[in-house]
């Protein structure tokens, strides 16, 4: 009976350990509903995922969630308290640091520091996450879920994991890196007894195993990012017209682990075109037509952190042809050789808000002209852009970029101030419309003209395509790692 009451005790021990294992007091929030909520919103801003809204839903039983009653008072559930399937690994990678997850995890301070030192150590046994293992995970950006049950397709399937372990006062703590998604995971903490030790009358004989030692794919110390951008725009004043395109490629040479690219400094290498044309309004119906050809290099710095932040810088070197003609009989052509720089810092201050500048100069090395009028003489190829910016996220999908600043071309010596507003979709497709204003310090040629005549507005759409090629890495690497680990499980 004694017996059976000690087992009793020990489960209920388990329990209470698993149950308090990974947080704190659970912390539901009372919200009212503004004038203009919806439930992705509030999941957006309160979870960082707008398509969580139905646990909103399901916790205040919201039948309709187009018909939100403005005052009313809603419950937010602590999301970290609900229960959650692993199903997707890899879907949702955590990104913070080691402290922060163990912070989430709800660690003992000793036991953090133990396990810190093994991570640094990689002092880790090989170990697996099964389907049906129960534990506590974070993911993404500071999140953390600590009912969460293994349940992807495959039962048979296992992940490879590192196992990092700590034990304090007859209790094992346990914490797991699954290679496979890059996350981190507390295990139910054990109790564990202390050996009594027995003197030994006589070394029993045993059979010594050769240990597997895994060995994970070959990491490309150094690795190459592809960056392709194309974009296109049109505009219009009261005294001209015009639209324009434009491509670049670069190629990155960065660092790179198994689960991505790491952070510092890395240079590139790529190529730059352009093309635009466009007629002025006046009878005379000059016709004009620019494009350009030429490599590039840049550098780039991504840190990483509470706020992180990344620079670029890109220097161009571009032959640059020029024709204009009108009904009058004139007509010229005009060879550059163009010098262009473009640089951009971006910070990002929390989940919702980016902010930022931009610049771009090109300035004219060489100009050659041949001319139908004598005294014609080489325009001056050399202009200058400069922005700040500030970008909100929306959700998961779209973000929304305002930008302001001034701008200044010398072949006519206009110099005047523009703003601009973008839509951003997935960070690959962006689109917006963007105003110059105010145009001031002009060349005699706008003699008669009112500031109005040269209010320019116009219109863009450019595809940055470096997110997917990314993916496309990032997805191609971890399929090797994936493979090792069946590899390994398999020689278990």
């Amino acid at each position: 009976m004694e017996r059976i009451a000690r087992i009793g005790l020990m489960v209920l021990v388990a329990v209470l350990i698993f149950c308090g294992t990974a947080l704190a007091e659970k912390q539901d929030k009372q919200r009212k509903i503004l004038n203009g909520d919806t439930l992705w919103g509030i999941a957006q801003e309160e979870y960082g995922k707008g398509h969580v809204w139905e646990i909103i839903a399901d916790a205040n039983k919201i039948t309709d969630p187009r018909k939100l009653r403005v005052g009313s008072i809603i419950t937010v559930p602590d999301i970290r308290y609900m229960p959650m399937d692993y199903k997707n690994p890899g879907a949702d990678k955590y990104t913070g640091t080691l402290d922060q997850a163990l912070d989430l995890l709800d660690y003992p301070e000793e036991i953090k520091n133990i396990l810190k030192d093994k991570v640094k150590k990689k002092d880790f046994e090989n170990s697996r996450i099964s389907h049906g293992d129960n534990f506590a995970m974070v993911f993404g950006k500071n999140i953390v879920r600590s009912t969460v049950t293994a349940a992807w397709g495959d039962p048979q399937r296992n992940l490879l994991a590192e196992r990092y372990t700590a034990i304090i006062g007859g209790m094992e703590y346990t914490l797991k890196y699954v290679v496979w998604c890059g996350n981190w995971c507390r295990y139910p903490d054990k109790k564990i007894s202390v050996p009594i030790l027995e003197p030994k009358l006589a070394p029993k004989p045993t059979m010594v195993k050769k240990p597997f030692v895994y060995i994970p794919p070959e990491k490309r110390k150094l690795a190459i990012e592809h960056e392709p951008i194309v974009g296109a725009y049109m505009w219009k004043n009261n005294l001209a017209r015009g639209w324009g395109g434009y491509a670049e490629y670069m190629a990155w040479l960065r660092k790179a682990s198994l689960s991505g690219y790491t952070n510092g400094w890395s240079p590139g290498i790529g190529l730059y075109a352009m093309y635009s044309e466009g007629d002025s309004l006046n009878s005379s119906g000059y016709h004009w037509l620019e494009r350009g050809l030429g490599p590039e290099i840049g550098i780039k710095y991504i840190a990483a952190g509470e706020k992180p932040w990344q620079w670029q810088g890109k220097l161009r070197l571009v032959w640059e042809e020029t024709k204009g003609s009108n009904s009058l009989g004139y007509a010229m052509e005009q060879d550059n050789v163009k010098l262009g720089f473009y640089t951009e810092y971006a910070r990002k201050e929390s989940e919702k808000w980016i902010w930022g500048t931009t610049a771009e100069a090109w300035y004219a090395l060489d100009r050659d002209i041949n001319s139908t009028w004598s005294g014609d003489k080489p325009s001056r190829r050399m202009n200058l852009l400069f922005y700040l910016f500030a970008q909100r996220k929306l959700s998961d999908d779209w973000q929304l970029r305002g930008a302001g600043g001034i701008f200044h071309q010398r072949w006519d010596h206009m110099t005047g101030l523009r703003a601009q507003l973008e839509a951003r979709y997935k960070e690959t497709l962006m689109f917006g419309s963007w105003i110059s204003f105010f145009p001031f310090g002009l060349s005699s040629a706008y003699d008669g003209y009112s500031a109005s005549d040269l209010t320019t507005i116009g219109g863009f759409v450019r595809l940055e395509l470096g997110g997917i090629f990314r993916e496309w890495d990032r997805n191609s690497r971890m399929s090797r790692v994936r493979k090792a680990d069946e590899k390994w499980l398999e020689s278990l």
